[in-house]
């Protein structure tokens, strides 16, 4: 095992650890000041899970006619991040869609039809770029900080550009996307045969579509340390790496469109005599 002089960001001084603290990096026997740790199991699950659900239903009568469908997918990232109580950083997907299409023979000769579809899609982000935290678990040592302090306390090396990647991942914030799709079309259809000529009939249809979207940022960075030993009653010594806030910053985005669209139309055909 080589040490990078980590703490100075000194990357040309490469320095053979001594096999004494060797052991301590191998056996765990200060976590806090001999870390090892494995930053793509630490980061990553070892599946990434997506359900599925679904449900038809048709049916109808003489002067009736309907079908209903409702569905449901998820698909979760392959992010492992800690549960938060005060909001969600997983990286998942949600989609809930919805449509039912009626035909009712109001008479003999009017037919009303009802078309509806909604579809909502939410989406979950890190707080953290990808990128950044990507960066992070391929360039930062496995020997050069612990996760977390035993205390608590968030560790940092000191370069400014350094990376923890379970601080990036638990403990920068999160962002939402949302997305709302909806679109309806009524039609009535009237038969002028018996009252007109026959084989006339007139269509008349509303339909009216919207979509709206929605982000919300919520984004923090807390104060975060480095370990420089501990003192003779065994407390650590900690130098003080990058000053923030554990306040989560809100920021909104809404943007929306609709689109109302009616249109008349007539059909007639002759009768060969």
């Amino acid at each position: 095992i080589y040490t990078l002089s980590l703490h100075d960001a000194l990357p040309i001084l490469v320095i053979p650890i001594p096999n004494s603290e060797k052991e301590k990096y191998l056996t765990g026997y200060d976590p806090d000041l001999y870390p090892n740790v494995d930053w793509m199991k630490t980061v990553f699950r070892s599946y990434s899970p997506n359900m599925k659900a679904g449900l038809n239903i048709t049916g109808g009568g003489k002067e009736y006619k309907y079908y209903i469908s409702g569905n449901y997918y998820r698909e979760e990232g392959m992010y492992n991040p800690i549960k938060n109580p005060n909001y969600n950083s997983s990286v998942a997907f949600n989609r809930f869609s919805f449509r039912s299409n009626i035909e009712v023979d109001i008479t003999n000769s009017t037919k009303l039809t009802l078309n509806l579809a909604n579809q909502y899609d939410m989406r979950n982000r890190l707080g953290e770029n990808h990128s950044t935290l990507w960066r992070g678990i391929l360039q930062t040592p496995n020997i050069s900080l612990p996760i977390i302090y035993s205390d608590g306390k968030y560790a940092k090396m000191k370069p400014a550009d350094s990376i923890n990647p379970y601080y990036s991942l638990n403990f920068t914030g999160f962002s939402r996307d949302t997305w709302f799709n909806s679109q309806s079309l009524i039609g009535i259809t009237q038969d002028f045969s018996e009252l007109i000529t026959k084989g006339l009939s007139m269509n008349v249809k509303f339909s009216w579509d919207a979509v709206n979207s929605n982000v919300i940022d919520q984004r923090k960075k807390p104060n975060t340390y480095y370990a420089l030993g501990r003192d003779t009653n065994g407390n650590i010594n900690y130098e003080e790496t990058y000053s923030g806030s554990d306040y989560l910053s809100l920021s909104r985005t809404n943007r929306g469109a609709k689109t109302i669209i009616t249109k008349i139309g007539r059909a007639s055909c002759r009768e060969r005599v």
